[in-house]
């Protein structure tokens, strides 16, 4: 799977499919059967890039990724700077209506019994698995209950 500029995709963790949006400023390039290497996947060119992942806050403003994306800037940051960005989706709060967030440190916007450090986990093995990123330099961000989420990943 390799593309280039953003796209939504979904991955399973644990038994629920969780939502989240990649952007990369790299075109593809094609990669061999076999482990990869730095030469194939999307990033530049014989070399890694940063990823940084931005937590939205819990709030119901929809469409939740265009909202936040507009008022934090983040994505367009990192695209200008050769960075991959992931801007993952919350779960509903409440059933699905009212606000969208994450359940981390103690507080919980997200749906019950959902575990965002396992979604976390799980970006973190999609990124290592299909982008060429340079896992040293991985960055988590967040706004207001993203950011609780962000302190708990740390």
């Amino acid at each position: 799977m390799h593309w280039s500029g953003a796209k939504n995709l979904t991955i399973r963790v644990g038994n629920r499919e969780r939502t989240f949006r990649l952007s990369s400023p790299w075109a593809e390039r094609p990669c061999p059967p076999g482990p990869h290497s730095f030469t194939c996947g999307v990033g530049p060119p014989n070399a890694t890039s940063p990823l940084v992942l931005y937590w939205h806050g819990c709030n119901g403003h929809l469409p939740l990724l265009s909202y936040n994306l507009a008022i934090s800037k983040v994505e367009d940051v990192a695209l200008d700077l050769g960075y991959f960005a992931i801007t993952p989706l919350g779960t509903g709060a409440f059933g699905g209506g009212g606000d969208y967030g994450w359940n981390a440190d103690g507080i919980r916007c997200g749906a019950l019994g959902v575990d965002d450090f396992a979604f976390f986990e799980a970006l973190l093995a999609f990124a290592r698995r299909e982008l060429c990123v340079d896992m040293r330099r991985v960055y988590s961000i967040g706004f207001s209950t993203g950011a609780f989420l962000t302190y708990g990943i740390a």
